[in-house]
């Protein structure tokens, strides 16, 4: 699966997952991690659910027991480095709804319209046992979207080259000491 397929928000939806299995020693990045992070508070996913009458504390629980439920491996080098077969195919599904919306890149809607293409998976059950059904969710999805097609990906914004070779903390954090407030500064140079 070509991450450039993606849109932002699907990108990152992946980024927080893999943090989500760096954190609990999963091998792989997994459905249950990567909805999670689509359906957070203020996020699309959670309004379109919300939207269909799914109950959001609800599914955020299965959601956390079916990560509960997952493998932890102890002693590998790297965790969530890899995606799990299931979610390769939860994206190859998503890509078959990107093709049937006439989406340029697979966006949020697409991920969890693919869900319904899986009846094994916990959260798809949930969302059944819940009543929802795809062609329910379709027509909150197309409401939603009021007949557009999901936005392009935005490009990425050009990295400035420096002559500098000082090391760039945007994407580090700064040293304790450059967040200090002046006076904690003024009383540890005393």
């Amino acid at each position: 699966m070509n991450p450039d397929s993606f849109t932002q928000a699907v990108t990152e939806a992946v980024a927080a997952a893999q943090q989500i299995a760096q954190v609990r020693h999963h091998q792989e990045i997994d459905i249950p991690e990567v909805i999670k992070s689509m359906v957070q508070k203020g996020d699309l996913g959670a309004q379109l659910f919300q939207d269909a009458g799914i109950n959001l504390n609800g599914l955020n629980a299965a959601i956390d027991q079916a990560i509960d439920q997952e493998s932890v491996v102890e002693g590998a080098s790297s965790y969530g480095q890899n995606m799990s077969q299931n979610l390769y195919q939860l994206f190859q599904d998503a890509d078959k709804v990107k093709t049937s919306l006439g989406d340029e890149f697979i966006a949020t809607e697409d991920v969890l319209l693919a869900l319904f293409d899986q009846p094994y998976n916990v959260i798809t059950k949930y969302l059944t046992d819940n009543g929802l059904t795809e062609k329910k969710f379709r027509k909150v999805v197309d409401k939603a979207r009021g007949g557009r097609r999901s936005p392009r990906r935005r490009p990425k914004t050009p990295t400035r080259r420096w002559k500098s070779t000082a090391p760039t903390w945007s994407k580090r954090r700064a040293p304790a000491r450059w967040t200090q407030s002046s006076a904690a500064m003024k009383r540890s140079a005393t």
